[in-house]
């Protein structure tokens, strides 16, 4: 497949062409450029077709022909909507006009081959895709519909060649694989042709495949809409720009520096000797560790909102790792280690490498690298790289490092530049990293020097630019891959800084001649214009330093150092008379100042995207736009959250959303004419979920549920929703309606809670006359009595314990319970309810990393002399949202004392405890009612509610969002319609579930209990899921697909899956891979909130 640059080239040349026979575009720059209004609507339409919004899109994009007719990229995009509204012939005049705009515009081609295949025009159709292929030799879809076509026309040989090129693509393509096996089979080479077909099926089985289906999405790149290049934007008119010399500081002519907040204001801070000067409209002084600086960096180590420092010390021997925490002084005790990294040239940078939520440093000198991987306290363990899987060798200065998200794959990545190449480092999601520059069109082909990591073109790629004696240089980044170097200014050998000189949304370069400062001044479209006048007034050596806002004005000033080492800021006069939105953000499960996150900022058709990797403000110049549509940051744990509709000139303060993706599917009830909220399940089925670093759980895969208040028939039926409204997947087995009918006023409960691991509670009920309230309850640790709280299901919760920083963890606290009498022999069930805010396999990994586990409920028991006995370490807790969770407690007390203690360091936050005595020769009548029919389908995102605000929170049928910003996984999904085949055995033939879909449920209502007995209904479900926390197993894709009895999970290729059933259902749904590199596509696309003029 072309590349994004080659891709963007095309399209650029279909612009230029179409735009050289056609009137003026309005003023909106050079030849290639498009009227942003065009641009937007565009976004627009491309985004409601991601959402299966037919005529919106079409509206959108008819509203953009009205503006530039003719356009191919436009027409294409019209006639795919009209594909999907079933207007086929018009789809066809579209995509025809399209081609007699531009007759080699592969988009067009492909629609009109696939809709020409579709109505058997075989011999019309080989051509448009012999089109495509020869203008993209590398798109497998071309290739894969080419065999299929050239078979049906009995050009046998160019067939197989066109399957067999698809395969040399993607060798584990199922549907290629599956198609040339039946094509071998039919022209008799049967052998080969089961292998291929035996392996789409094994592939299939395990991993899901990728596949081409029928619906938007699914048959190609060449069958999506197209959005423009980013480089056909045009900026706009500059405006009158200059600097304005102001503070100054000493420093060294090589002194390290940072930027952080110092007394709540964005500074400069550079080493000087013994000190450590600060920069803003002010200066001042800070106290220095001992020695030479030769690193420097800002960030907020242990998570207290307070910018902390960390410098690098040393004489030319080992570097020794410095902290000042807050006002504190610098020392080293909070480092075990020193890496043993030596060099009078170093660089460090903060960063959480590996996604735990705090930061980590990582740091290069002369002899290597090396990392302090911290404990959440600002505690280190200091390694060399070795023991993360790489090694640099020896660096020469320059020395620079550096990370980026360079895949798009939601972890970071690091980059290490000296004087002669740039390594790329890949995280492995196993605390290690793997030196791929070389493969990745870095390493010595791209030179050396110092080094920037941003989006310059505007395709939410990271791109590259380095300094060096080739001058300065643009590295683009297509899909992690970074293409030649293309030279923007060949006296741009010194040191440079990327800002926003005129708030226009368009990145300049401002970088040293060696004679003085030249501006690059980024005009859109690709062009650049120079500017030698901005800094008349540099003298020979000076050097830019950093860009930020250091007074407080909405635009970008400048540090410049002179060869003498006097650091001056260069105020900017006149950048603020554009627009701009400044945006700070707050972590609350990542890290305080949000290092490492991704930020999308739209306004109109101006997209930006940035990465967070300093603590202070991102000031966004948009021009003379006053809206930003959305403000989207994916937070580095892989939440994602939009703000939107904000006001330009505003500081936009964005504290994360406490929203991990990590939960369970939701249970609605259909009663009394509506549907109502009964609780959330399957908690203990999550696969990939890392318990410890490299230590992963085993799902429990059912459970039973019970329906509280009971079910309502509907015209004979009894009706449930399964809703997964989440970032996760949930792989759906079997469902049953269990119902239980025993004698009026007593009451049932299943042996049902979550244990943290195997062997799991076996299914019986638990019934009885007699349920009644503990005699009383305290706290342990804080002596608090706490019987009034278990008393009713109220949401008066015991929570009078300490949080421990990580998500789930809690300090220690204990319940002590008193029983009350019963008699000896008696059956005995304690019944818990409660909730759990569970921890995540990110909180998990930096738990440990401080040395703390979970320990789940430990019960004892009383033994009458003031001594308490373990009586079940495997207690159990309540699986996710409200619930009763049932313990028994038969024959464990040794005497009369019948007080129990369950201790625990997990959030749990017990409402209700009660006691169950006897019932066991109660007659109870137990019905399993198969699933008569299962209807999947989208449902949408209900919307969290709450009576006081605080969790745990309810989810309201009645408010459901159509969109969210949950990502997906990768892989096949069953498709919409009836699925209960799918669900009336354990079997492995699952339906498959992404965020936003919703499966209703219908039983066949039984006759009404026999007099004297009343009703309880429990839904049985068993199945797996999966969520996208960045330390969990296979977080992106749907591969391996789990099955019951697995020895563990992700397993290996020895471990064989077994055949799953064939059963009959709709055809799947597909989720790729996102263009941005998210790892599915989004429900919710960034573009989705504006309005359709």
């Amino acid at each position: 497949m072309l590349s994004r640059r080659e891709t963007f080239f095309t399209l650029s040349m279909c612009l230029a062409v179409f735009a050289s026979g056609c009137s003026s575009d309005g003023g909106n720059g050079g030849a290639g450029s498009v009227p942003e209004k065009v641009i937007e609507l565009n976004i627009l339409g491309t985004a409601y077709l991601g959402q299966f919004s037919w005529e919106p899109a079409n509206e959108a994009f008819s509203s953009a022909l009205s503006l530039r007719g003719g356009d191919p990229i436009l027409l294409n995009n019209l006639g795919i909507t009209r594909v999907q509204q079933n207007r086929l012939d018009e789809a066809v005049d579209l995509f025809e006009q399209a081609l007699a705009a531009d007759p080699a515009f592969p988009w067009a081609h492909y629609n009109l081959g696939l809709l020409a295949k579709n109505d058997g025009d075989f011999a019309g159709a080989v051509g448009h895709f012999q089109t495509v292929a020869a203008y993209d030799p590398d798109d497998l879809h071309a290739q894969y519909n080419l065999g299929g076509i050239l078979a049906r026309l009995d050009r046998a040989d160019e067939g197989e060649a066109a399957f067999r090129n698809a395969l040399a693509k993607n060798p584990t393509h199922v549907s290629t694989l599956y198609a040339l096996g039946q094509f071998l089979m039919q022209n008799g080479r049967q052998e080969e042709g089961i292998e291929l077909i035996q392996r789409s099926e094994e592939i299939r089985t395990r991993h899901g495949g990728d596949t081409i289906g029928i619906a938007y999405g699914e048959q190609g790149p060449y069958a999506i809409a197209i959005d423009y290049p980013g480089n056909v934007l045009a900026a706009p008119p500059p405006i009158d720009v200059r600097y304005e010399t102001g503070a100054s500081i000493d420093s060294d002519p090589d002194g390290a520096w940072s930027l952080g907040p110092v007394d709540g204001h964005a500074a400069l801070i550079v080493a000087a000797g013994g000190t450590l000067h600060t920069l803003t409209a002010a200066t001042g002084e800070l106290d220095a560790p001992p020695g030479t600086i030769r690193a420097l960096v800002a960030g907020d180590l242990d998570n207290d909102g307070t910018v902390d420092l960390v410098a690098l010390v040393g004489d030319g021997s080992v570097l020794i790792p410095y902290h000042r925490i807050g006002d504190n002084g610098w020392a080293t005790d909070g480092f075990s280690g020193t890496g043993g990294i030596q060099g009078e040239t170093a660089a460090i940078v903060a960063v959480d490498k590996d996604h735990d939520g705090d930061l980590d440093l990582f740091w290069c000198g002369e002899t290597g690298c090396a990392f302090a991987v911290n404990d959440g306290s600002a505690n280190f363990e200091v390694d060399g790289s070795d023991a993360f899987g790489f090694s640099t060798g020896r660096l020469s200065a320059p020395i620079q490092v550096g990370f980026s998200d360079i895949d798009n794959d939601r972890d970071i990545d690091l980059l290490v530049a000296d004087a002669g190449e740039v390594r790329l480092l890949t995280n492995q999601r196993d605390g290690t990293f793997s030196s791929i520059g070389p493969d990745r069109g870095l390493g010595t082909a791209a030179g050396g020097g110092p080094l920037a990591i941003v989006d310059l073109n505007k395709d939410g790629a990271m791109d590259l630019v380095l300094s060096g004696p080739d001058g300065l240089r643009w590295l683009e980044n297509t899909r992690g891959r970074f293409g030649p170097a293309e030279v923007l200014a060949a006296d741009g050998n010194g040191e440079f800084t990327i800002t926003d000189i005129d708030n226009d949304g368009f990145l300049d370069l401002v970088f040293s001649t060696g004679q003085g400062i030249s501006v690059l001044h980024n005009r859109g479209t690709g062009a650049w214009e120079r500017r030698d006048d901005l800094f008349a007034n540099a003298g020979p050596g000076d050097s830019p330093l950093a860009s930020w806002d250091a007074d407080g004005d909405g635009d970008h000033d400048l540090a410049v150092r002179a060869s003498d080492g006097i650091v001056t800021l260069w105020t900017n006069q006149g950048g603020n008379a554009n627009q701009s939105i400044t945006v700070t953000a707050e972590g609350i499960g990542d890290n305080r100042f949000a290092i490492g996150a991704k930020v999308d900022v739209l306004s109109g058709a101006l997209r930006q995207k940035f990465e967070w990797t300093r603590p202070v403000p991102l000031v966004v110049g948009l021009g003379g736009r006053d809206t930003v549509q959305s403000v989207r940051i994916l937070w580095p744990s892989g939440v994602l959250q939009d703000e939107v509709n904000l006001a330009a000139a505003e500081i936009a303060a964005i504290q994360q959303l406490d929203r991990k993706g990590t939960s369970c599917p939701l249970l609605y009830a259909w009663r009394d004419g509506e549907w109502r909220f009964v609780t959330d399940f399957l908690g203990g089925a999550a696969i990939g979920y890392q318990k410890a670093p490299g230590v992963f759980s085993t799902p429990d895969t059912d459970e039973y549920i019970v329906i509280a208040q009971g079910l309502s028939t509907d015209d004979g039926w009894l009706k449930l929703r399964l809703n997964n409204q989440l970032e996760e997947v949930i792989w759906f087995d079997q469902v049953e309606l269990i119902v239980v009918d025993h004698p009026t006023g007593s009451q049932v409960f299943p042996n049902e809670r979550l244990m943290p691991a195997p062997p799991w509670p076996q299914f019986k009920l638990y019934a009885s006359n007699e349920v009644r309230l503990v005699v009383s309850a305290r706290s342990v640790e804080t002596g608090t009595d706490v019987t009034e709280r278990l008393r009713e299901n109220e949401r008066v919760t015991v929570d009078d314990f300490a949080l421990k920083p990580y998500k789930g963890y809690a300090e220690t606290h204990t319940l002590e319970l008193d029983l009350g009498p019963f008699g000896e022999g008696q059956r005995i069930v304690l019944l818990l309810d409660g909730w759990i805010d569970y921890a995540d396999s990110s909180a998990n990994v930096a738990a440990r990393q401080a040395g703390a586990s979970l320990v789940p409920p430990r019960l004892t028991v009383a033994d009458g002399s003031g001594r308490w006995l373990e009586a079940a370490d495997r207690m159990g807790f309540p699986a996710g949202l409200p619930k009763t969770m049932s313990v028994e407690l038969t024959g464990l007390f040794p005497s009369t004392d019948h007080r129990i203690r369950i201790e625990t360091n997990m959030r749990i936050y017990w409402d209700r405890a009660r006691v169950m005595i006897g019932g066991e020769d109660l007659p109870l009548d137990v019905r399993r009612i198969a699933v008569a029919s299962a209807d999947l389908r989208a449902g949408g995102f209900p919307q969290p509610t709450s009576p006081d605000g605080r969790k745990p929170f309810t989810y309201d049928p009645e408010r459901v969002a159509a969109y969210s910003g949950w990502k997906a996984h990768v892989g096949a999904y069953t498709g919409f319609g009836e699925v209960a085949p799918l669900l009336r055995h354990i079997d492995d033939a699952f339906v498959t579930t992404r965020s936003g879909d919703e499966i209703e449920l219908r039983f066949a209502a039984p006759p009404p209990p026999a007099p004297g007995f009343e009703r309880t209904y429990l839904l049985f479900a068993d199945g797996f899921g999966k969520d996208m926390d960045p330390n969990s197993a296979a977080a992106t894709n749907l591969g391996p697909l789990p099955f019951h009895g697995m020895p563990y999970y992700p397993y290996d290729a020895e471990v064989i899956p077994p055949d799953r059933p064939r059963i009959d259902q709709p055809p799947p749904r597909y989720v790729h891979p996102a263009e941005d590199g998210l790892p599915g596509v989004l429900p919710q696309v960034l573009a989705a909130r504006v309005d359709t003029p």
